[in-house]
């Protein structure tokens, strides 16, 4: 009995042996994947940025190029015409009904506000102004 009881440990202590080797090979495999993972990230932060940067470049460029032909430049002078045209129209129907402009109430506004100022310092004491 004690032979087999010696073979059966044997047995045992061979199988604890090689689950403890496979255990140390996953633990090296998962390491080895960390590893990999973070490579990959960093080459596709990489990848990312350089392609962000070449985009950005590209898009300049292009726009560059588009501002400088004259079809852009007659688009654009005839876009701040309509917008003054448009002003002018929206101050003349408001003044009709007698509504301010914006233009008069940003400066009632810069006048209000230099009003309450003053009053202010005035409420503070007679040595504040």
């Amino acid at each position: 009995m004690s032979e087999s009881a010696g073979i059966v440990q044997g047995s045992i202590d061979r199988f604890q042996a090689a689950v403890e080797s496979i255990e140390g090979d996953v633990r090296k495999f998962q390491k080895n994947l960390r590893s990999q993972r973070k490579d990959l990230e960093k080459r596709f932060e990489r990848t990312r940025k350089n392609l962000e940067k070449q985009t950005r470049q590209r898009v300049d460029r292009a726009l560059s190029d588009v501002r400088k032909r004259p079809a852009y430049k007659r688009v654009e002078s005839a876009r701040k015409d309509l917008s003054k045209r448009v002003d002018a129209g929206v101050e003349t129907f408001l003044g009709a009904f007698g509504v301010a402009s914006r233009s008069e109430v940003q400066r009632l506004d810069r006048k209000l506000n230099q009003v309450n100022k003053k009053l202010r310092e005035l409420e503070k004491g007679p040595g504040a102004a």
